[in-house]
């Protein structure tokens, strides 16, 4: 492997992300690692001197509590790292078409699988150091006033190493999703579409989960406290160097780096492998066979104000979520976020009575799953956008139609997860309801907040690591999501936190039809205001493209 090769290949890979999604001729000043290096700094810093400046003020009395924590928080970097990489590689990395995949330059230039495979993890560790780089601004303060300092240096050298375990292990993700697709697009009709798309997403939240730190500590804390009796399990090799060497065992905490190091090695060699054998999904052959006579499908949807061309936009986009590969992972994503919000009440129900974490827990789901849906929803049209704004359309019929797939996926997500968590920790039928009612609100604000992000900030590059957002968009959208969810859901919280949480005393307590009509009124009011916003964005987008 040629070290000069990698580097350089890791610099373009590196620059050809941050570069795709400008929109001037002029590349940003973040596209280049110099510039990475400095962001790195800054951020490292940071907490640094914030708490070397706070530390020294806080009291005697609470500065006990905090030693546990900073070695816990040690012991768990490197889990923490891998699954946080392996989540955004799923979430911004694997969005590769096979059209891309099949003809980008670098699958004519003379370099090896193994090069190509080190390169893109490099440039991917690279684009997500500012995690490492807060961890140890973060941790080092800490470990000197805990005396862990002789930790902290192996600590963080493991850490490092997960992050690159991490980046193997999305890069083996990518070469699987080629095999995938070559295995199932064999297979013809609807089930083959459909049995793809349910194999990449039990891939891509098998992989995430066996990497997600409250699995992997509470299957490990079920039998005994702590890591030191499962060192067989690789993925926790680097927390159980780390416990060894809290508890002065050099030799151990030697052995376990190595088996850390080899274990990494492994993990690159087996992505090597499978780039090198499924470089590029096979090409697909085309076999124009009789169909069936055409018969309208969407003639049921009347019933509910969808004419047919609202109703056949929304099925392009339901099409799209289940037959492109690059879409896949936003459907992963809220999947693995159910999960996790699953593990805690499913593993200590009984904690939880009386508690109502449903409720907490459920607000998550129709705010991540409606927002994200919707803010894709634009730029994943491409240039077919255009196509699009030429039809004999109305602004309200985009709105109804790109909005109906967000709206039906994340009802049906909301619900499965208030049938679950009310099967693991009941809730009164009155905090059901009031529930229910809030979420309902909430998929629609996000679904017009989200729709309305696309239509502004939409990105119709098509890459490697396509966004379909820009990254500006994304986090303006996450946080008017965020203020309009705590807004949305403030009447139903002190409602349950007053009238059924133990261990909580009452505080300006509401009854339910308070809360009831509270929430129909803010919700009502964000509605139309999110409606407007949406509106807005669509009709500036047909505008400014007609």
């Amino acid at each position: 492997m040629r070290s000069i090769i990698v580097f350089n290949l890791s610099s373009v890979l590196f620059k050809s992300y941050l570069r795709a999604s400008r929109r001037s001729g002029a590349a940003p000043a973040y596209s280049r690692p110099a510039i990475m290096l400095a962001i790195d700094a800054l951020v490292l810093v940071l907490p640094l001197a914030s708490l070397q400046y706070v530390l020294p003020k806080i009291p005697d009395d609470l500065i006990e509590f905090l030693e546990p924590i900073t070695w816990q928080t040690m012991v768990g970097l490197p889990i923490l790292l891998t699954s946080a990489i392996i989540t955004a590689g799923i979430m911004f990395e694997l969005g590769q078409s096979s059209g891309l995949s099949s003809s980008e330059a670098v699958n004519w230039l003379p370099v090896s699988p193994r090069e190509y495979v080190a390169a893109s993890a490099i440039s991917m560790v690279t684009i997500y150091s500012p995690l490492f780089a807060i961890t140890i601004g973060a941790t080092l303060p800490l470990a000197l006033r805990f005396g862990f300092f002789h930790v902290w240096p192996t600590a963080m050298a493991l850490s490092a190493l997960a992050l690159l375990l991490g980046a193997f292990i999305v890069e083996a993700l990518k070469a699987s999703m080629n095999r995938v697709s070559i295995s199932v697009y064999r297979k013809s009709g609807r089930i083959g579409i459909i049995s793809r798309t349910v194999l990449l997403l039990v891939l891509f939240i098998a992989i995430q989960q066996v990497f997600n730190p409250y699995v992997l500590y509470y299957v490990l804390g079920a039998v005994v406290y702590g890591v030191s009796l499962f060192w067989f399990v690789p993925a926790i090799w680097p927390s159980v160097a780390i416990v060894d060497l809290i508890g002065d065992r050099v030799l151990y905490a030697a052995a376990f780096s190595a088996l850390s190091a080899a274990f990494t090695l492994l993990i690159f060699e087996v992505a090597s492998s499978l780039r090198k054998k499924y470089w590029s999904p096979t090409p697909l052959s085309i076999v124009i066979k009789p169909s069936a006579e055409y018969v309208p499908h969407s003639m049921a949807l009347k019933r509910f104000g969808i004419d047919p061309l609202e109703a056949a936009l929304a099925m392009k986009d339901f099409k799209a979520l289940l037959r492109r590969k690059d879409m896949a992972r936003f459907l992963a994503v809220p999947t693995m976020m159910i999960i996790a919000f699953f593990l805690p009440t499913m593993f200590g129900g009984s904690e939880y009575t009386g508690r109502s974490p449903g409720f907490f827990l459920v607000t998550f789901i129709p705010f991540i799953t409606s927002f994200t849906l919707s803010s894709i929803s634009i730029g994943q049209e491409g240039k077919s956008m255009v196509n699009l704004c030429m039809l004999p359309i109305s602004t309200k019929a985009i709105i109804k139609g790109k909005l109906l797939p967000p709206f039906a996926i994340s009802a049906i997500g909301t619900a499965v997860a208030i049938v679950g968590f009310q099967i693991i920790a009941p809730m009164s039928i009155l905090s059901i309801a009031a529930t229910i009612l809030a979420c309902t609100f909430e998929i629609i604000i996000q679904g017009f907040i989200g729709l309305g992000i696309a239509t502004r900030y939409p990105d119709f590059t098509a890459g490697p690591r396509s966004r379909y957002v820009t990254f500006t968009g994304f986090l303006l959208g996450l946080s008017l999501g965020g203020l309009t969810t705590l807004a949305a859901f403030m009447p139903t919280a002190f409602y349950i936190l007053s009238s059924e949480v133990q261990g909580i005393p009452s505080f300006h307590a509401i009854n339910f039809i308070t809360s009831l009509l509270m929430t129909i009124a803010i919700g009502s009011f964000l509605s139309y205001l999110s409606y407007r916003y949406c509106k807005g964005g669509v009709q500036n987008l047909i505008s400014n493209l007609t």
